[in-house]
């Protein structure tokens, strides 16, 4: 029946205790049956609150299972890191991922400088159900208006006998389809493209402008 700021019940040299308002302070929780799950639960629509006033970390010494119909919310700070795994890898298994950001900085990036030989690419997207629909869709409406680049910009400054851009398609299968298609939706017409067996289509302009401009180097014909 303690009314004030003690506990009503202490033991083992003050090493547990239970205060007037029902706090029950101690060193450690456990199950008192064998191999049993350890309930947790607040009363009604009352929540549960791990570490809101202490400064300390939680360690979690086992795998942490979240219910399927239970969503889990990560306030965080914006422009800081909330969610740092220092080692190991990350699967989704069934799911998808969006990342939507208002920092102007990359919503996504990927450093992977220890790769060498990777047989599946540092990126590798694999779409083997596609029919009509696209693999990589990269859409913008912005403005660009910096001399060199892009929306898509492939910088390889240390490549020698590689490929900046290389595409593979199997000609026995190509049948009206291209490797390259640069469309003009203004024009709705194409106004380059590279098709099967290396036929080059250029639409050019009105007649008397070059539609294909070599400043330096030979053009040869086999």
């Amino acid at each position: 029946t303690q009314s004030g700021a003690g506990a009503d019940i202490t033991g083992t040299s003050s090493t547990w205790s239970f205060s007037s308002a029902g706090a029950l302070t101690c060193i450690s929780i456990a199950d008192s049956a064998t191999d049993a799950t350890l309930q947790v639960n607040g009363n009604g629509t009352g929540g549960v609150n791990i570490g809101s006033t202490s400064t300390g970390a939680i360690t979690l010494g086992a795998t942490v299972n979240v219910a399927s119909s239970v969503v889990l919310t990560v306030a965080g700070v914006e422009g800081s890191n909330v969610f740092d795994i220092t080692a190991g890898d990350a699967r989704i298994l069934d799911g998808s991922l969006a990342i939507t950001d208002d920092d102007n900085a990359g919503a996504l990036v990927i450093i992977s400088n220890t790769a060498t030989t990777t047989t599946t690419a540092v990126l590798s997207v694999t779409a083997n159900g596609l029919t009509t629909g696209a693999g990589l869709r990269v859409t913008s409406s912005g403005t660009i208006t910096s001399a060199g680049e892009g929306l898509v910009n492939i910088v390889g400054t240390g490549i020698t006998t590689g490929d900046a851009l290389k595409i593979d398609l199997t000609e026995a299968t190509l049948n009206g389809g291209n490797y390259i298609n640069c469309y003009d939706d203004t024009g709705t017409e194409t106004v380059f493209r590279v098709a099967e067996n290396g036929a080059v289509t250029i639409t050019g302009t009105a007649v008397g402008t070059a539609a294909l401009t070599i400043t330096a180097g030979d053009v040869t014909l086999t």
